[in-house]
């Protein structure tokens, strides 16, 4: 990521002033404090306290929570902070607030924008961790990392130096290494391990559980069986006595069947002459001619005629409203006078005498036109009556012909009425001689029935018992056998617990770790001590020693060789106390910069040569300088007289009257 340009606006004692990161190089940041004559407490470190603010919403120093403290007492609104850079080639700006409009309205929030895409977080929630997490997701690191990789100040340089082995040990695990996880990771195999025997004794217990019932189960099984064979033997000879009892019953439903043969020929002799007699007289009826039925052609011209006389009355009342209208269209023509100054029945208009020549000529249309309606309806009454009589005509011949036909209707009537009674007398002498039939359907449902309790299997009581003791006896087998192979399974995933065990433990992998980490930072350490210390002091840290077995056994402890004299810290002057913090923390920083997936080229040095000599920081400023020049680093200080031959740019942060601005910018 690269940082752009950074806002602070009603920030602590900043009014508003804008920082362009501008190109890459080392920057000096002098402070002038106008107010009180020095250039201590200018706010020059303000700068990076609100760039941490508006990532994380914390900074270096801030003691308690960080609330309305933070804005600018003189305005107590519109306090904010806005970073903007590049992420990956793509726009990015994070602004936080503290307050919009006056005091209690509006909050606090953060916005983030990334390639004009905004997301909104309100800071007022009691739980802000999305907020957090969204910008860590960004740069990669957290607060914390941040601090440890890009702020280093006079007052937070790693004092490791000075360390008993307790403290580096845990310095080196929680704050350089950060392999807590391994401590989890052993915890959690522990914890497995435990878990693993016991589901081991637990299965143990369910196998010997499981014989036990099988044993239960076996026994019983035993008895149900003995008990199936006797219930075996009663069905044998429950069978044998149905048989009989079929056999007796199938012999006189043979003798039954002879009997019926016989009276079945009698049936069929009977049927073949009654079907004889009937059909004589069926013959007779044929032979008869059948009459011509009239009725439907009578009814056809009775409804025709019915309608023609309905035309008629209608065609007669038509002409009648056709008189009247010419009558009164004349009436009207010679009262015509009477009608002026009444509403036209058309329009509604008021009738005046220039009206009366036209309403005449429109009577006389209309009387024009009834007539001719009144001459063609005479004409169509006069079809109709046509019309009527050859309809009359046809009724009376179809009467007639109805009427000749009535005689040989009644002959046929007659013969019919024969072949009825003659049916019922011959169904009569039929119906006595089945009488005679003896009948079996009872027989063959109680053979059906003896036959069917013949097959049957009728299922012995036992049988269900026997079933549900065998399953019972198969569950519990394989529940043994189950636990069986899950206590092998286990077994086997001890040995791979045991082996996390060891290898999560103080002779594994953090062992591992430690090993290969300590000398790239005892190489950082001995390259600024080289610049720091003329390589007259050096400094090493030990972690872990290997075993000739291949093992490794934790041994931190610091080995200090001053070529002047003395191998233990106390022996160090105060500044070469203060250098050897310095490289320490440096080149501890350096690791964990190596480290980050999304390198930040940023590095805030403030105040850190605070307790450094002229020369030494002169020195100092020559290793930043060869070390940092592809970096924006930033040297905070509160000294005037330092040579600007060790900067690209030099910053003048001023604070009078309270506020602090950015004076100057060269």
């Amino acid at each position: 990521m690269q940082f752009i340009h950074l806002v602070l606006h009603h920030f602590f004692r900043v009014e508003h002033f804008e920082l362009w990161f501008g190109p890459k190089g080392i920057i000096y940041v002098q402070g002038l404090n106008k107010d009180v004559g020095q250039s201590n407490e200018s706010g020059k470190s303000t700068i990076f306290m609100a760039l941490c603010w508006c990532l994380y919403g914390k900074f270096p120093g801030a003691i308690g929570k960080i609330g309305d403290e933070i804005v600018n007492p003189l305005f107590k609104f519109d306090c904010y902070v806005k970073l903007e850079g590049k992420i990956n080639g793509l726009d990015f700006s994070n602004m936080r607030t503290r307050m919009e409009g006056p005091k209690g309205k509006g909050g606090a929030h953060l916005y983030l924008d990334l390639d004009n895409s905004r997301k909104t977080f309100d800071l007022g929630k009691k739980d802000i961790s999305d907020s957090n997490e969204a910008i860590v997701d960004l740069l990669g690191c957290d607060y914390e990392t941040f601090i440890r990789q890009h702020y280093l100040s006079y007052s937070n340089l790693q004092p490791v130096t000075r360390m008993k082995d307790a403290a580096l040990k845990q310095f080196f695990l929680e704050s350089i290494l950060n392999i807590e996880w391994t401590q989890n990771a052993l915890e959690r195999a522990k914890n497995e391990a435990k878990r693993i025997d016991a589901c081991i004794s637990e299965r143990e217990y369910k196998k010997a559980n499981a014989d036990r019932l099988a044993e239960v189960h076996r026994t019983r099984l035993d008895d149900y069986e003995a008990k199936d064979k006797e219930w075996a033997k009663e069905e044998k000879e429950r069978k044998v006595k149905i048989k009989e009892e079929l056999d007796e019953l199938l012999l006189l439903i043979k003798k039954a069947k002879k009997s019926n043969i016989q009276v079945e020929k009698k049936i069929k002799k009977q049927e073949s002459d009654n079907s004889t007699k009937i059909k004589t007289l069926e013959n007779k009826l044929k032979l008869l001619a059948v009459p011509q039925d009239y009725d439907e052609e009578v009814n056809k011209w009775e409804k025709e005629y019915r309608l023609i006389s309905v035309e008629a009355d209608r065609n007669k009342q038509k002409q009648a409203r056709a008189q009247d209208k010419m009558v009164d269209y004349r009436t009207r023509i010679d009262d015509v006078a009477k009608e002026v100054g009444a509403n036209c029945e058309h329009c509604g208009t008021v009738i005046t005498e220039d009206h009366l020549e036209y309403m005449v000529q429109e009577y006389r249309e209309a009387i024009k036109d009834w007539t001719t309606q009144f001459s063609d309806l005479i004409d169509e009454g006069a079809g109709i009556l046509k019309r009527m009589a050859e309809v009359e005509k046809n009724l009376a011949v179809a009467k007639e012909k109805r009427e000749s036909q009535k005689g040989k209707l009644e002959d046929r009537a007659n013969l019919r009425v024969k072949i009825e009674q003659t049916k019922r007398e011959v169904d009569k002498e039929l119906e006595a001689l089945k009488d005679e039939l003896i009948d079996l359907s009872d027989s063959d449902n109680e053979v059906s029935k003896l036959n069917k309790q013949l097959e049957e299997v009728k299922q012995s009581p036992m049988t269900s018992l026997i079933k549900s003791e065998l399953e019972e006896l198969a569950n519990v087998v394989e529940e043994g056998n189950r636990a069986v192979e899950e206590i092998e399974a286990y077994k086997g995933e001890q040995d791979i617990v045991a082996f996390w065990v060891k290898g999560f433990s103080s002779s594994g992998i953090q062992s591992y770790l430690l090993d290969n980490v300590t000398p790239i930072i005892n190489r950082n350490i001995a390259r600024y001590m080289a610049d720091l210390a003329d390589s007259r002091i050096t400094i090493r840290l030990h972690t872990v020693k290997k075993l000739k077995t291949g093992e490794y056994r934790e041994n931190f402890h610091t080995e200090i060789r001053n070529i002047d004299g003395g191998d233990t810290f106390v022996s160090l002057s105060d500044g070469a106390k203060s250098r050897a913090d310095l490289a320490v923390s440096l080149a501890v920083a350096d690791f964990q910069r190596s480290l980050s997936p999304h390198p930040l080229q940023l590095l805030i040095l403030d105040e850190v040569t605070a307790a450094l000599d002229s020369f030494w920081e002169e020195r100092f400023l020559k290793l930043i300088r060869k070390n940092f020049s592809d970096s924006h680093c930033f040297f905070v200080s509160h000294k005037q007289n330092l040579s600007p031959a060790y900067f690209d740019r030099t910053m003048v942060v001023i604070k009078q009257n309270g506020i602090t601005q950015l004076l100057e910018e060269q």
